[in-house]
């Protein structure tokens, strides 16, 4: 179909979007008619702002009344106190965490418990490669919602950013690339094998053209294969050794490094079905359903809390086998 222009109407009708802005006339001068036309569009974009925060106060503001009650009860709470914080608020405001907690999955609380006792106080790359060589069915469900646990934290939170990253990563990009080099890697071997054969092509030229740009690449891409969800970043930085709560110490290269710091598992949904067995008797089987929940933490928390346990240990008393101090009970006679 032919391409329609658009009508274009003269600067005098009364139907030029120019026009319709309150305050022209015409008489109105060239000046004049840009000051108001800009004004105009500024009192459009605040009105589009106004209808946008409109439509997201379903979602971000719910119930306006409770939310007011809310602030003025910590506005009050603030001055009772003085503007002196708690623990709790400053550690807050200090050190970041994000919570995450996974859709149901089709396993039992038994079976998904040993799973995250073992890579609860991991970092997330840890937990993922150990999850990556488990011989448990879920655990390719936990590594899919570390991955949704990982990236929400990052966007969200803003973890995981302060040390910079040193070193190339793979991504999906990269493995498509290190696929595609394979596939040519076989094409170029098994012409090779035909040209030793005798059966000359004359793409050879230019498939020998093609293998000395590639030399180079390769090498470099097959050190960085790894599967998706397991990238292993390059311990690069200054090492700081700190002491975990078992005992265990540990050294941290990244003091904005996501770890595990909790998880646990709750029940889900559960129903039963029937299933019917020889000599008219029936079975109950009992259909399970388990969520998981993980508290992302950085190395930062882990790093206060080692100092706070070197600095217990250092404020401590000194054990004395014989106390200097007045023996007590004393008799001129014997007591026995």
């Amino acid at each position: 179909m032919p391409v329609q222009d658009k009508p274009h109407l003269p600067p005098y009708s009364i139907f030029h979007p120019d026009n319709m802005v309150p305050g022209i006339t015409p008489t109105t001068t060239p000046e004049q008619r840009e000051i108001l036309i800009a004004r105009n569009e500024q009192r459009q974009a605040l009105m589009r702002a106004e209808h946008d925060m409109n439509m997201s106060a379903l979602k971000l503001d719910p119930v306006p009344l409770a939310r007011q009650r809310w602030e003025r009860k910590m506005v009050i709470r603030s001055i009772q106190r003085r503007g002196r914080m708690t623990a709790d608020v400053k550690l807050a405001r200090s050190e970041r965490q994000s919570l995450y907690k996974s859709h149901n999955l089709p396993t039992s609380v038994k079976k998904l418990t040993k799973v995250m006792r073992q890579i609860q106080g991991m970092t997330l790359e840890e937990a993922m490669v150990q999850l990556r060589f488990s011989r448990k069915k879920v655990a390719r469900d936990i590594i899919k919602g570390l991955q949704i646990a990982r990236d929400e934290a990052v966007v969200k939170r803003g973890m995981g950013l302060g040390a910079k990253i040193e070193g190339p990563v793979v991504d999906e990009a990269e493995q498509n690339e290190i696929e595609e080099l394979a596939k040519k890697k076989k094409k170029e071997e098994e012409a090779a094998e035909a040209e030793m054969a005798g059966q000359e092509t004359g793409e050879r030229k230019n498939r020998l053209e093609v293998q000395s740009k590639l030399s180079g690449r390769e090498k470099e891409l097959e050190e960085l294969r790894l599967l998706n969800g397991t990238r292993i970043r390059p311990k690069t930085g200054e090492v700081t050794t700190i002491e975990l709560k078992n005992g265990k110490t540990k050294k941290v290269y990244d003091p904005t490094e996501i770890y595990i710091d909790q998880a646990w598992v709750g029940k889900g949904e559960q129903w039963k079905s029937l299933e019917f067995r020889a000599r008219g008797r029936v079975n109950t089987l009992v259909h399970r359903t388990t969520s998981f929940s993980v508290l992302l933490k950085e190395e930062k928390t882990r790093m206060r809390i080692s100092e706070e346990i070197k600095k217990k240990r250092a404020n401590r008393k000194l054990w004395l086998p014989l106390p200097d101090r007045p023996i007590p009970t004393q008799r001129q006679y014997c007591m026995w």
